[in-house]
């Protein structure tokens, strides 16, 4: 059971949900450093967490970068497909994931064929630290659904903030 302690902001959408906008081309490597400097979450919840990508939609301006060269961590014929969403411009849509209304490890199997669609999803495989948890997610989706569920836990009860201690957003992208 998911234990939420606070509304932290009013106005909640998919895009709202998704990490900061400086996170979402950013290393792996960059993202859980500074997590973990905050004392936030363990390594092994934010591979967990992660997944929540098996859902979802990201916009052509966040992964077009990887299309401007030659990425060698993205399978050729994937290159392709997210060339072709983005020639619709930077607010085209492409799912994480082929069964991107379903919750399942479906977006780990997409990592090991090289078809993330963010370097950040993509560098979960890449990296020999995290291939591990990729690989076991991708062949054990019970597994997958125990840890994220163990991780949507944890999240729920870090440094909950209310309109006491904290600021409650009226939309989550901006300051009030």
């Amino acid at each position: 059971m998911l234990n939420i302690n606070s509304e932290p902001c009013l106005s909640t959408t998919l895009e709202n949900i998704k990490m900061h906008e400086n996170y979402r081309n950013s290393s792996y490597k960059h993202f859980i450093n500074s997590l973990e400097s905050r004392k936030m979450l363990s390594i092994g919840i934010l591979y967990a967490y992660s997944g929540a990508h098996t859902l979802g939609v990201a916009s052509c301006g966040t992964f077009k970068n990887r299309l401007s060269q030659v990425d060698p961590t993205l399978d050729t014929e994937f290159a392709k497909t997210l060339a072709r969403t983005c020639s619709s411009g930077d607010n085209a849509k492409q799912p994480f994931d082929a069964t991107s209304n379903d919750f399942d490890n479906v977006y780990f199997n997409a990592l090991l064929r090289r078809n993330g669609v963010l370097t950040s999803d993509q560098t979960l495989y890449t990296s020999p630290k995290t291939r591990n948890f990729v690989n076991a997610y991708a062949f054990n989706q019970a597994m997958f659904f125990f840890d994220f569920q163990q991780a949507m836990v944890k999240m729920g009860l870090l440094d909950v903030k209310d309109s006491y201690n904290g600021e409650v957003r009226q939309n989550c992208r901006k300051i009030n």
